[in-house]
């Protein structure tokens, strides 16, 4: 399905601060018929229809396949970038491969409510991890892109729980 592809890695404009950055895999194909099957196989956080797109949370990141594009945030280097783009071109291209034995959806996974992720959260804004709020900080944690980690006053014992309600499908990229 997808044979050629160019990466575009890029530092967020709005801080520069930022120690990440964010790739866009390009590709000429138009995958949209493989979009569900992909979703199938690999339990896709958010699933869109029109235009079609599905989001995975994979170790604190979030890939989104469109139909011509990946869109990759929270990547340390080029290189991780590498990495993680051609894992989600294998992934893509074996689903489709596979797609007579895969039953294809476009559902999205339950997303855990922001106040699930509060209640464990200390709830004293302290600004350590960054953001203005614990309020911000749940959205992220929810949104996968931070970790329980991230949370300096955060105890061990809750860290777990956190991450256990948050966990995902971890994959092997």
């Amino acid at each position: 399905m997808i044979t050629n592809y160019e990466l575009n890695i890029v530092r967020p404009e709005c801080n520069h601060n930022f120690t990440s950055v964010f790739c866009y895999v390009y590709f000429n194909n138009n995958i949209k018929d493989a979009l569900p099957y992909l979703n199938a196989n690999l339990g896709g956080f958010k699933y869109i229809l029109d235009p079609p797109s599905v989001t995975f949370k994979v170790h604190g990141k979030l890939i989104t396949v469109h139909q011509s594009q990946i869109s990759i945030n929270a990547l340390k280097d080029k290189e991780e970038a590498e990495k993680v783009a051609s894992w989600m071109v294998r992934e893509i291209n074996e689903a489709w491969e596979n797609r007579k034995e895969i039953v294809p959806s476009t559902k999205s996974s339950e997303t855990v409510s922001i106040p699930q992720i509060l209640a464990l959260l200390p709830k004293t804004n302290c600004k350590k991890c960054s953001d203005q709020t614990c309020m911000v900080f749940a959205v992220k944690l929810r949104d996968g892109i931070k970790g329980p980690e991230n949370c300096p006053e955060l105890p061990a014992e809750k860290q777990d729980r956190l991450k256990k309600l948050l966990s995902t499908v971890q994959y092997d990229i």
